[in-house]
């Protein structure tokens, strides 16, 4: 029995990761604000400006290097492996997919136990 696939619910734009997918992503705080954030837009965002909203979030607890040093080398692969983010390390940027959109509920779900929302 497959355990990890969300059947379609009606939405092709949109599929539903599946379930491992959606709790590994949503599984850190730190990526749920990321997450929160990117779905606010559908433009580019530099990572300057994805750790200046974080370390704002995060009322300066932890060091902009330190937020970058986690984006580049955790939240953003995971991310984009999973198709919610393309990630252009070159120029620095990232853009959220339409799948960034297909973890609302989940954010929303998550938002009481976390320190602080982006909404």
């Amino acid at each position: 029995m497959k355990t990890d696939t969300f059947p379609n619910q009606g939405s092709a734009k949109q599929p539903s990761p599946p379930p491992n997918t959606v709790f590994r992503l949503l599984l850190d705080e730190r990526r749920r604000q990321l997450l929160r954030i990117l779905r606010q837009s559908v433009g580019v965002y530099t990572l300057t400006d994805l750790v200046d909203h974080l370390e704002l979030l995060e009322d300066k607890k932890a060091s902009g290097s330190e937020i970058e040093c986690s984006l580049v080398h955790v939240h953003l692969p995971v991310l984009e492996e999973a198709g919610i983010v393309q990630y252009d390390t070159a120029m620095g940027t990232v853009k959220p997919t339409e799948k960034v959109r297909s973890l609302e509920p989940y954010l929303e779900l998550s938002a009481p136990h976390d320190r602080q929302t982006a909404d």
